[in-house]
């Protein structure tokens, strides 16, 4: 009898082994099964009309993780469309501080929708806590009957039919409370093995049960090891959970088969159990990942708020990334773990990007109102001026406004037209009427055009001679005759320099090519007697070369975009600086060539 019970405490334990796991995973269960479906591209109303929904659910219990979803989903909508109010309001023109969140209705029907849920659960989980209980009673009392039936001495027939009796109601009888569950099932199980030692049930009748039981505890095994066929592993693991407790309620078996029976039962529930932890392992590496990019998006902000955009197309360009980046951090799955502390670090930095903005448009305005006063009083000076007969002085007070105009900042779009139109009438009109008044000067101006356009006829038909030396003075000669000639009108200044440049560096460029093919096939003969480290000394140094080169040509354009004809002086420093920045440019090509020359040395 000793050896019987101790068998029977060994499998208990063995049961409760693989039963232990099982329990503990049951919440992780349910979190897989909620965490599986997404309410984030649902609306406020939409989200409320599912929550009704859930609500006609018979358990409570089975939808709380859902309505946790719901709850989240609902108040990360509502945030957002604060947000784009708050957006809304500052781009058009509104001082952050006295925003308004504009009441919505959704959030009062959503709480009210939340406390009767809350309500409900509460008298439903009560409820269940008392019919726990309740059962937990009528397995205490059936305890005690087993407890009578074992010492009684009555007819061995009639104990056993009232044994089996009490067996099939304790199946009947439903779950008891998780406390009491090994408490209780350990003592029923050995009171069993009491009643079938004590009461010495004879050998037929004894081998029968084990042989059901076997039966019975087999065809729970095969079911287990069907389960390892299934896709789903949180739906297996749930069903071995019931699979157990099936095992629970049934007898033993012969006591040479109960370890080989049980270690088959164990095997299997072992391979479900690592599939289970398998898959929550891999949901915990997904988490990291999202917190991972989640991050990642944080920083991209943060970087964004520490450059400080300076023009309004900067701030455009960051506004739209910043914008992108919230979108992003929407498709990422929600993460549990440091969800309010990541969500709070990106709103943060949304918030900083935005109130920065606003701050910069306000100033920005404020700088624009002071450039629009600036700009009307050289308005009221272009006015004053523009009845002037005084052809030159005034002709270059108002040349002086031009300049000093440019220099001014700008002013809001929609004031930015009117102004400048009052400015260039004022000064149209001045040199309009001076135009008028010096007629001769375009006739003047009309010669010394024509005469432009002959030279550069004869230097388009003009041919190389054999001499080096003869051509570069002839090109020159050409080059002088040109600035002597005298004004031509302003709007062909331009296009006929450019004719004339174009035309005199055809011959400029032949008489350049032959010296530069020799220069560079010498250059690179002398490549090819030089080591590796002395290639890469020698393209380190043209890089620099080329980089100073490159900064000069950039500084000759822009100091050519400042510069206007107003004498043979300044047409011939156009005419200098254009081909300085030609030359620079060929130096640019030939630096270029002998780079690409190192590089396919290496």
């Amino acid at each position: 009898m000793e050896t019987k019970q101790q068998d029977s405490i060994q499998e208990m334990k063995n049961v409760e082994e693989v039963s232990s796991v099982l329990e503990s995973s049951v919440s992780m269960d349910e979190f897989v099964v909620q965490s599986q479906k997404g309410y984030n591209t649902f609306e406020l109303n939409e989200l409320i009309n599912l929550f009704k929904e859930l609500l006609q659910n018979n358990d409570l219990e089975l939808i709380k993780g859902d309505v946790e979803l719901i709850k989240q989903s609902f108040y990360r909508k509502l945030n957002a469309d604060v947000e784009v109010q708050k957006k809304n309001f500052v781009e058009q023109g509104g001082d952050l501080e006295k925003f308004v969140v504009k009441k919505d209705d959704s959030e009062t029907i959503f709480k009210e929708v939340y406390a009767d849920y809350k309500k409900k659960r509460a008298a439903q989980q009560e409820s269940k806590n008392k019919i726990l209980e309740d059962n937990y009673s009528l397995k205490a009392e059936l305890l005690e009957k087993l407890k009578t039936l074992i010492a009684s001495s009555e007819d061995i027939e009639k104990i056993l039919q009232e044994f089996k009796t009490l067996q099939q109601e304790w199946k009947n009888i439903g779950q008891v409370p998780p406390a009491k569950t090994n408490e209780v099932w350990k003592e029923y199980n050995y009171l069993q093995e009491q009643f079938y030692d004590l009461m010495k049930i004879n050998k037929e009748l004894r081998e029968y049960d084990f042989k059901k039981n076997l039966e019975q505890k087999t065809a729970l095994c095969v079911a287990a090891e069907a389960l390892n066929g299934e896709e789903d592993v949180v739906s297996a693991s749930q069903k071995l959970q019931k699979l157990h407790d099936e095992w629970k309620n049934i007898g033993p078996v012969e006591k040479d088969l109960r370890e080989e029976i049980w270690m088959r039962f164990k095997d299997a529930s072992t391979v479900i159990n690592k599939k289970h932890q398998a898959f929550f392992d891999e949901k915990k590496k997904k988490e990291e990942e999202y917190i991972s990019q989640k991050i990642a998006i944080c920083e991209q902000v943060e970087v964004i708020n520490t450059e400080m955009p300076s023009t309004y197309k900067l701030w455009e360009e960051a506004t739209v990334r910043v914008v992108e980046l919230q979108q992003e951090w929407k498709t990422i799955p929600f993460s549990k773990k440091k969800r309010v502390e990541l969500y709070e670090r990106f709103r943060s930095a949304c918030d900083q990007f935005f109130n920065s903005k606003a701050e910069f448009f306000k100033e920005q305005k404020k700088q624009n109102s002071q450039n629009l006063e600036l700009k009307k009083q050289l308005c009221e000076q272009a006015e004053a001026l523009k009845e002037s007969k005084d052809w030159v002085e005034t002709g270059n007070k108002l040349v002086q406004l031009q300049a000093e105009w440019k220099k001014v900042g700008s002013v809001q779009r929609r004031q930015s037209d009117a102004v400048w139109k009052r400015f260039q009438a004022a000064c149209d009109y001045f040199f309009q009427e001076r135009e008028k008044a010096l007629g001769d000067k375009k006739k003047e101006e009309s010669e010394n055009l024509q005469l432009k356009k002959d030279l550069i006829e004869k230097v388009k038909n003009f041919v190389l001679g054999e001499n080096r030396e003869e051509n570069l003075a002839t090109l020159k000669a050409f080059e002088q005759e040109f600035n002597k000639i005298g004004f031509v009108a302003f709007k062909q200044k331009d296009k006929v320099l450019n004719e004339f440049r174009t035309a005199i560096n055809v011959h400029y460029d032949a008489l350049h090519f032959e010296a530069k093919k020799r220069k560079m096939n010498k250059y690179k003969d002398n490549l090819s007697n030089k080591s590796e480290s002395a290639l890469t000394s020698e393209r380190r140094f043209l890089v620099r070369q080329y980089n100073e080169l490159k900064g000069e040509v950039k500084t000759y354009e822009n100091n050519l975009g400042f510069l206007s004809s107003s004498s043979k002086k300044a047409d011939k420093l156009i005419l200098e600086m254009q081909r300085n920045i030609e030359k620079l440019k060929s130096q640019l090509a030939e630096l270029e060539e002998k780079i690409n020359l190192i590089d396919s040395k290496e």
